[in-house]
């Protein structure tokens, strides 16, 4: 027995509180979906051995489009940084199709379902919010129980090239309205290039109403 505490006094490891960092990752990504009705579960993959030495290090996202599958983070120690690979499980509402949908149909509510599983094994940029699929047109054939996503479909264009739009701009105690014209096609909650009466560019998102919002 001694010899063994002896070999294990001698064998290099790592601080005490890097058992810690698990913790700390998921409560850092559990954050991400504080106001979510999606629930996930997180599995660190990096190797302890490359995890930062520091007890509580800064934790960042790094650029990436979803937050659940492969998500990388940026642990940061003082000048160090490590970059630590988790997976994330993420379960939450998806749309699939309720019945099969031909090429050029415009979806209504009969087409359209909402499951609940696994959003991290569905397609690139599955739906979840039925109001970007209804009215949509579908752009192929789609079978049933196929989950939707928005390549899949091509909304009503609210905004159209050339259009005259009212352009909204917010800040944080201000609200300047201007007009001009669009520079390109665009549903609602797309972005849209607008040339402004001064001949000025600028980019917003189309609302619902068809103005054209951007927020400082």
């Amino acid at each position: 027995m001694r010899l063994l505490l002896i070999l294990l006094a001698l064998l290099p490891g790592l601080p005490a509180y890097a058992d810690d960092l698990a913790g700390q990752i998921d409560r850092f990504i559990q954050a991400q979906f504080a106001n979510s009705p999606v629930t996930v579960n997180v599995e660190v993959r990096t190797p302890k051995a490359q995890w930062p030495a520091c007890a509580t290090p800064q934790l960042a996202l790094t650029q990436s489009v979803r937050l659940w599958g492969a998500v990388t983070l940026s642990a940061r120690c003082g000048n160090e940084r490590r970059f630590i690979q988790t997976q994330v499980a993420a379960t939450g509402r998806y749309l699939v199709a309720a019945r099969a949908i031909r090429a050029g149909h415009a979806l209504t509510a009969a087409d359209v379902k909402v499951m609940r599983g696994r959003l991290d094994t569905l397609p690139p940029r599955a739906l979840s919010d039925a109001r970007r699929a209804l009215g949509a047109v579908s752009l192929r054939n789609i079978g049933r129980a196929q989950p939707l996503t928005a390549p899949m479909l091509r909304r009503p264009w609210l905004v159209k090239a050339g259009q005259p739009v009212q352009v909204r701009v917010q800040g944080e105690s201000f609200t300047i309205s201007g007009n001009g014209k669009a520079m390109n096609n665009a549903a609602a909650d797309d972005n849209v290039r607008v040339r402004m009466t001064s001949g000025r560019i600028v980019s917003g998102h189309v609302g619902e109403d068809g103005e054209v919002r951007i927020t400082l």
